[in-house]
C-alpha cells in the first residue's frame, strides 16, 4: 500500500515540477527576471527568519515538513491574489528536489532557467526589499542553492 502511495506522490510532484519548468522555458526574459527577483526576495525573507534557503541542502532532511509549509504559504498568497507566490514555488520545487533524488534534475533545470535572468532581476529584488524594509542578504540572481547547481560532466 505505501509503495503505491509513494509512487503516486512522486508522480504528482514530478508532474508539478515539469509544468513549472515548462512555464519557465516558455517565459519571456522579463518574466524570468520577475520570478528570479521573487525567489531572491523569499530567500531573504526566510534568511531573516533564520533559514538559509541557499543552504537548504544542509538542513532540509531535518525539516522535511518545510515543503508543506511552503504549499500552505503559496495557497494563502494565491487566495489573496498575490503574484509573489511564483517565487515561492521556486523554493517549493527546490526543496522537493533536495528531498527526493528523482526530482533533482528538475530542480537543477529550474535554476538553469533562472540563471538567464538579467541585471533587471537584481533591481526588481532590491525594489521589493525597499518596499518591505527587508534588509537583503542575497541579491545575486545567478546564485544557486547548494545541491542544485549544474553538474559538470
Amino acid at each position: 500500500m505505501f509503495k503505491w502511495l509513494d509512487k503516486k506522490f512522486s508522480n504528482t510532484q514530478r508532474e508539478e515540477a515539469t509544468r513549472f519548468l515548462d512555464s519557465l522555458r516558455g517565459a519571456d526574459i522579463g518574466v524570468i527576471d520577475m520570478i528570479s527577483a521573487q525567489a531572491i526576495y523569499w530567500a531573504n525573507f526566510y534568511y531573516a527568519e533564520g533559514l538559509d534557503l541557499y543552504d537548504m541542502e544542509g538542513w532540509i532532511m531535518s525539516n522535511m515538513m518545510f515543503p508543506a509549509q511552503l504549499v500552505s504559504n503559496i495557497k494563502t498568497l494565491q487566495r489573496d491574489g498575490s503574484m509573489s507566490n511564483v517565487g515561492l514555488q521556486v523554493w517549493l520545487h527546490s526543496s522537493r528536489a533536495l528531498l527526493y533524488p528523482e526530482l533533482r534534475v528538475f530542480g537543477r533545470d529550474i535554476w538553469a532557467e533562472l540563471a538567464k535572468a538579467t541585471p533587471d532581476a537584481r533591481a526588481m529584488a532590491d525594489e521589493m526589499h525597499m518596499q518591505t524594509r527587508l534588509l537583503p542578504e542575497y541579491l545575486d540572481p545567478q546564485k544557486v542553492p547548494s545541491g542544485l547547481d549544474k553538474l559538470s560532466r
